[in-house]
């Protein structure tokens, strides 16, 4: 399986031709197809953007993050 993220524009007639990469073998295979904004068209084109807003005014007193707390054992 292998997943393809394109940025096409849409003629006025619709058709999208697709020329898939060498490494697709030829034969039957099942295309999904998304179709979604551009991020561009819809001002979301930063990553910052689609992170979520967290407001904070200060640490909570009892928040601690030590590295024990954070990290497993393989320092991950």
């Amino acid at each position: 399986m292998r997943n393809l993220s394109l940025h096409v524009s849409v003629p006025d007639d619709r058709r999208v031709v697709l020329q898939l990469p060498d490494d697709v073998d030829p034969g039957d295979v099942e295309l999904t197809v998304i179709v979604r904004k551009s991020r561009k068209a819809t001002g979301e084109d930063s990553f910052l953007h689609r992170l979520h807003d967290l407001h904070v005014d200060r640490w909570p007193g009892q928040a601690t993050f030590s590295r024990s707390e954070l990290y497993d054992d393989d320092g991950r």
